[in-house]
């Protein structure tokens, strides 16, 4: 299992590196040009999201850290809310700002890549540990 503190500077990076790569999209027009490029953002967005779901965990509740169900549970629950607000957003600005159909599978697979990347980072943060 990751330390607190090592789990709070993993955290911290990974935003960092989001945030870079989501500047040079904008920049050089990745999300445009390459149209598999928001399939690794919304995973590693989900792993920042269970991620900090699991910190907030530790920090308000760390007796239901000992059971990795309710880790796992609360990091795909985290992602799928954020996930969903996202969604939303980015359906209301296709819709009536942009004036484009919504593709419902993309969103399907913004979901999908949301939940991979909290299993992924419960998974890698709770390691080998007995429950």
């Amino acid at each position: 299992m990751i330390s607190t503190k090592s789990l709070m500077i993993l955290m911290t990076i990974l935003l960092w590196v989001i945030f870079g790569l989501h500047l040079g999209a904008l920049h050089f027009a990745w999300y445009w040009t390459y149209w598999w490029f928001d399939i690794p953002m919304h995973f590693l967005g989900g792993a920042w999201l269970g991620g900090m779901a699991i910190l907030a965990l530790r920090k308000w509740a760390p007796e239901k850290t000992e059971k990795k169900v309710i880790v796992y549970t609360t990091a795909i629950v985290v992602a799928l809310f954020i996930g969903g607000v996202w969604e939303l957003f980015e359906f209301s600005l296709d819709t009536f700002v942009i004036m484009r159909v919504n593709d419902i599978a993309d969103t399907i697979t913004d979901f999908g890549m949301d939940v991979a990347g909290a299993l992924s980072a419960a998974l890698l943060i709770m390691g080998k540990s007995k429950n």
